[in-house]
């Protein structure tokens, strides 16, 4: 047997306790909103690639703007928006690979925009679980003082999972009226390990596999096939369409 570590992120439903509390959290939502867009903007102006660079750009700007939040929403923000443009970058480069025929086919990537947010990222030191005359209490420090208390809903499956397991940076969901956690966890498991292995390549037209049976003493290959890039030329013309 071996010893591994494994994640895990478990969707539960929140009950604001208070009115306040709700609003708090439709308040944290909204700043948190405003410094992705501030931080996206800064970064696609000078072209940040690195979190480094993202954070000496960004994070006084927004630490300045915003100083009642917790800082480590302002560290996530600038993440986000990090992870946002790299993303835009990493399409872009795949599109300037293309032979030319292809690219006057398919059209560049638009640059990353912020719309509708609704995710609050929880950095770990911004949030803390513990139970409570039975219930379990979800309470989010927003900064200067400030916090949000939710009860949260627990299911068998989910307190089963949750008992002994360490607790990772999570976030919250606002899904219309309703409000969920999004809670990682990590836990050490015993894993046995078999001498059969499956091996997968990732391409951009195919997923290869190939299937190594020790015991049968045989290899099986076999493709299952894709077009990825049609995939996402879809998904941007719809986007495009729904962002006018």
């Amino acid at each position: 047997m071996e010893i591994k570590t494994i994640e895990k992120t478990i969707k539960l439903k929140l009950i604001p306790l208070t009115k306040n509390d709700i609003n708090q959290l439709y308040s944290l939502l909204d700043d948190y909103t405003s410094m992705i867009r501030e931080a996206l903007d800064i970064i696609i102006k000078n072209d940040v690639r690195s979190r480094r660079k993202a954070h000496e750009l960004c994070y006084r700007v927004l630490r300045e703007k915003y100083p009642s939040l917790h800082n480590k929403f302002v560290e996530e923000a600038y993440k986000r928006a990090l992870a946002m443009y790299r993303s835009y970058r990493k399409l872009l480069n795949k599109w300037k690979r293309l032979p030319e025929k292809k690219r006057k086919k398919i059209s560049s990537p638009s640059l990353p925009r912020v719309g509708e947010n609704r995710v609050v990222e929880l950095h770990i030191d911004t949030y803390k679980l513990e139970r409570r005359h039975g219930f379990l209490i979800l309470t989010v420090s927003r900064g200067n003082g400030t916090y949000i208390n939710f009860l949260v809903m627990e299911y068998e499956y989910a307190r089963r999972e949750i008992k002994g397991s360490k607790l990772g940076n999570s976030k919250i969901l606002v899904d219309g009226d309703n409000i969920f956690l999004l809670l990682t966890i990590r836990k050490d498991v015993e894993v046995e390990e078999h001498r059969n292995k499956l091996i997968i390549d990732i391409n951009e037209d195919s997923i290869d596999c190939l299937l190594v049976n020790y015991d049968k003493r045989e290899a099986i290959l076999f493709s299952i096939k894709h077009d990825i890039r049609k995939i996402r030329t879809n998904y941007r013309r719809i986007r495009k369409k729904h962002t006018r």
